[in-house]
């Protein structure tokens, strides 16, 4: 039996375990997901706390996307790139490979499951996910700018997207025909000018399993699309999984799984 993990803070509500678990019951394969809880600032403790346990494969969510890329003997040229690391698989000697799947994860959702062609795009947020999403909205040839509190962030995270990258200040109005908000912010502190929507304008969230936001909310009240995380979230998982297992992963299996346990937690 091989152990997988969803590391991060919190992760009790994940619906990663839900999704894997679902996948690896389709394939017959002998692995089972669970999530592992590490708080901030403990990453190096919760490392000690991988081994025990005998996990042979993770995924990574916030706050600890950046810090896990030390633990790296092996990484992806996209997660050199990034700095950013979502899926861990253990190497023979005990050390990590590191993958990143977020940037796949959104594009796949993106131009297949949104079927969205923007040519101009604002990135709300600087972190790790945010991160990603400006990679593959630059690989896209999509002109990036990104927003954020912290300015500094805000620079090196739109460096990602080379020449075109721009930055904008926090809370200001930006020209685009499309707005990917990445915080966790889903109440009316998000800034106004970050909830309006003009005709032609999308919106996509990656927070998911709220049902509704102020961002979401104000999108589909101005009748354009809109589109919270959970499209990405089960691109990226099958991405995860085709590495750690070399198989192609059941993806309508997983979206079936995670949208009956939505339903179910919504009873």
């Amino acid at each position: 039996m091989k152990l997988a993990a969803i590391i991060g803070w919190p992760v009790a509500q994940s619906l990663s375990p839900t999704i894997h678990n679902a996948a690896f019951a389709a394939c017959k394969l002998e692995w089972t997901y669970t999530p592992v809880a590490i708080r901030p600032g403990a990453l190096e403790q919760g490392r000690g706390l991988l081994d025990t346990l005998g996990v042979d494969a993770c995924n990574v969510t916030m706050p600890h996307k950046e810090g896990v890329v030390a633990w790296c003997s092996e990484r992806s040229e996209l997660v050199d790139r990034l700095g950013v690391a979502n899926t861990l698989t253990r190497l023979a000697d005990g050390t990590w490979r590191g993958d990143n799947t977020d940037v796949s994860g959104f594009s796949t959702f993106l131009t297949e499951d949104a079927g969205l062609r923007p040519k101009r795009a604002l990135v709300v947020g600087a972190g790790g996910a945010a991160r990603a999403i400006v990679v593959a909205l630059a690989d896209l040839g999509v002109e990036v700018t990104v927003a954020a509190r912290r300015e500094e962030q805000a620079i090196a995270t739109a460096g990602l997207a080379g020449e075109t990258g721009q930055v904008a200040a926090w809370g200001r109005r930006v020209a685009c025909d499309l707005i990917v908000q990445t915080t966790p912010v889903l109440d009316d502190a998000l800034p106004a000018a970050y909830r309006t929507f003009p005709s032609g304008r999308a919106a996509i969230e990656l927070a998911y399993g709220h049902g509704s936001s102020a961002f979401l909310d104000a999108a589909r009240e101005a009748g354009v699309a809109a589109h919270d995380g959970l499209g990405m979230l089960l691109h990226q998982a099958a991405a995860s999984f085709t590495i750690w297992t070399g198989q192609a992963a059941p993806l309508e299996i997983m979206r079936e799984a995670v949208e009956a346990e939505l339903a179910r937690r919504r009873r």
